[in-house]
């Protein structure tokens, strides 16, 4: 009976979160089509109650587990779309860009759609997963991953803007997005900012790994995907240094890159069922 409740709990938790975040994108966009000057208030309270009710839901998962870990990709997916909020919402307060929320949450929304379609029940760790190295390689890899989101939205808005630039310059959506300069600019920032923990995380997998199975690296598919999706934003840098990539071109290499973290996690765990 109270395990009954415990995940009815855990339910209610997440849709309260989805909810949040659902209303909370409907008011960015009302905002931003309408330039409403009470409006704007709305979205990013929203915001912060859906990372209020995400941070609970995480904190029942391990109530119940009676432990701090990640044993699953409910957990790492919680923990994912935590990082990415809170990333979010540094953004929104430090560079004024409320635009940037409609594309992030958009992102959280489909992620916790899918967490709460594939919930999976909380169950105490196994020895195969137990250990310092493993529960900070999973929690620097959901906040690389998360910081990589906020800077895939940002590039997708700088897309947005060009496209629309071209098509429509004096439309609504086109005024109300930032300069090009600015969004490229920015996404450059928190991937530099995302890039060493994502560096860290690939690390610690390797120490965990070694003393798990006494190998650093095995080219497991989630090993090669997650150096591909490394290697991708090494090219990132490489180029916008190396070669002076700017504007479309180096955007467009930013978004791919965290496609390829996506395909990491989705497409590897999905054909590799129990791989996180």
């Amino acid at each position: 009976m109270a395990f009954i409740k415990s995940q009815n709990l855990e339910n209610a938790l997440l849709y309260f979160t989805i909810a949040a975040y659902l209303l909370a994108t409907l008011f960015y966009w009302v905002g931003f089509l309408t330039k409403n000057a009470v409006t704007p208030r709305y979205p990013v309270k929203l915001t912060v109650c859906g990372l209020l009710g995400n941070t609970l839901a995480i904190l029942l998962r391990l109530y119940k587990a009676g432990s701090f870990s990640i044993v699953d990709n409910t957990d790492f997916l919680l923990s994912f779309t935590w990082f990415a909020v809170f990333t979010g919402l540094l953004v929104i307060w430090r560079y004024r860009i409320k635009v940037v929320g409609i594309v992030l949450l958009s992102i959280v929304f489909a992620l916790l759609v899918y967490v709460l379609a594939t919930l999976e029940p909380v169950s105490a760790p196994l020895s195969l997963y137990r250990g310092d190295w493993l529960i900070g390689y999973l929690l620097t890899t959901a906040m690389a991953y998360g910081i990589f989101a906020v800077a895939f939205a940002v590039g997708v808005m700088y897309l947005m803007k060009d496209y629309l630039s071209k098509t429509n310059p004096r439309g609504t959506l086109t005024q109300g997005l930032p300069t090009l300069e600015l969004l490229e600019e920015l996404s450059y920032k928190i991937i530099c900012y995302g890039f060493p923990i994502f560096s860290l995380s690939i690390a610690l997998g390797a120490v965990w790994a070694n003393n798990l199975q006494g190998q650093y690296w095995d080219w497991t598919p989630k090993e090669t995907w997650s150096f591909i999706s490394w290697f991708a934003y090494v090219a990132y840098f490489h180029s916008r240094r190396l070669h002076g990539w700017r504007g479309t071109r180096s955007v467009w290499m930013a978004v791919m890159s965290f496609m390829a973290i996506l395909f990491t996690f989705f497409g590897v765990s999905y054909f590799l069922p129990g791989q996180i």
